[in-house]
């Protein structure tokens, strides 16, 4: 329920930025098809916008209001490749991460959200604040993601032990000529 709420308070957040919409009329065709409910236009409609962080960023709502966020995050990934500093693609990004459980890539992407909050000015009013909660929720999720690790190293370790200690027994019986009682 609360992986809901969070995808549900990340989609508020996650609108392409005035950046991305400037001057470009496929952006007008992809919000056209949007606004229809259309996304399988939409995402055609996204491949004729003429930048590639813009068209990433488009691509990403497009597929996030389509519920795929595997899929938003690649193309918020694929803008990222061309403009890493973008902070609408890493907060995006960050979001989607934090959705899909995936607490390195998250952590990563925040460290980069955080030295951009540093810089002087604002990229868009509430973007220290949007940082820094994403922030706080990937190393969270990271602290989960390390933890499940070491438990499941644990559970290994134990599986193994118990596993040569059977052998050993069995192999001590077998060599005592005896049966088990």
């Amino acid at each position: 329920m609360l992986g809901l709420v969070s995808v549900c308070l990340a989609s508020v957040a996650c609108a392409p930025s005035a950046r991305s919409q400037a001057q470009d009329p496929a952006v007008a065709t992809v919000q056209e098809r949007l606004s229809e409910r259309d996304l399988a236009g939409a995402l055609a409609a996204c491949e004729r916008i003429a930048t590639r962080p813009a068209r990433a960023e488009w691509r990403f709502h497009v597929l996030h209001e389509g519920g795929d966020l595997a899929g938003a995050l690649a193309a918020a990934r694929d803008g990222l490749e061309e403009e890493p500093r973008h902070p609408g693609l890493l907060a995006n990004a960050a979001s989607s991460a934090l959705a899909l459980r995936e607490g390195t890539l998250a952590e990563r992407l925040t460290a980069a959200l955080v030295e951009i909050e540093a810089a002087p000015g604002e990229p868009w009013p509430g973007f220290r604040e949007r940082a820094r909660s994403l922030r706080e929720r990937a190393l969270g999720e990271l602290a989960l993601e390390r933890r499940a690790e070491r438990e499941a190293r644990r559970a290994r370790i134990v599986s193994w032990v118990g596993l040569i200690a059977a052998s050993l027994a069995l192999f001590a019986l077998a060599r005592s000529g005896g049966t088990p009682r």
